[in-house]
C-alpha cells in the first residue's frame, strides 16, 4: 500500500508538472479515493482545487490535510490563501500564526499576517505590532522599506474613526 501511495504522488507531480489539468484531476480523484486519510493526498487536492480558482473546495481539502497533519507548513500556507480568498481572515490568521511560530524566519508569512491584521481585520494594533516585527526580523527584505507608510497609513484610519461610546 506504501508504494501505492508513493505511485500516487509521483503521478499526481509529475501531471501537474505537465500542466494537464484533467489527468491531474483524474489522478487525483482516484488518489482520494484510496488515500483520503493522507495530508499530502488532500494538500494535492487543495493545491489543485486553488489552482483551478475553486476556494471553497481548497479550503475544505486543506482543513482536512490541517486535521491530519497540523503543523505541515504548506498546508498551512496554502490553507491561508486559501481562507484569504474566501475572505475567511479569522481562519487566514490562525493559519499564519502557527506558521509564524513554526518558521520564525518566513517573512512572507509574517508580512501577510501584519496585511490581513492592519488592512482586512481592521486590527490596527496588532496589525501595526506585526509590522514593526517584521522590520525587526527582516530589515533587509525590500518590503521593511514600506513598513513606515503602511503603519502610518493603518494609525491615520484609526484616528478617523468616531470613539467608541462606553
Amino acid at each position: 500500500k506504501e508504494a501505492a501511495y508513493l505511485q500516487a504522488l509521483r503521478a499526481l507531480e509529475l501531471a501537474r508538472e505537465g500542466g494537464d489539468l484533467a489527468q491531474s484531476g483524474e489522478i487525483l480523484r482516484r488518489a482520494l479515493e484510496v488515500f483520503g486519510d493522507r495530508a499530502a493526498i488532500q494538500l494535492e487536492a487543495g493545491q489543485y482545487h486553488l489552482g483551478r480558482g475553486q476556494a471553497r473546495d481548497a479550503q475544505g481539502a486543506l482543513l482536512k490535510a490541517q486535521a491530519l497533519d497540523p503543523e505541515n507548513p504548506m498546508v498551512l500556507v496554502e490553507l491561508a490563501r486559501a481562507s484569504s480568498a474566501l475572505e475567511e481572515y479569522d481562519t487566514a490568521v490562525v493559519s499564519l500564526r502557527k506558521l509564524v511560530q513554526l518558521e520564525p524566519g518566513n517573512a512572507d508569512a509574517q508580512w501577510t499576517l501584519a496585511e490581513i491584521y492592519g488592512e482586512k481585520l481592521g486590527m490596527t494594533g496588532r496589525g501595526v505590532a506585526a509590522y514593526r516585527e517584521f522590520e525587526r526580523q527582516f530589515p533587509a527584505d525590500s518590503r521593511a522599506g514600506e513598513v513606515g507608510t503602511r503603519v502610518q497609513a493603518l494609525e491615520a484610519a484609526d484616528a478617523a474613526l468616531p470613539p467608541m461610546e462606553p
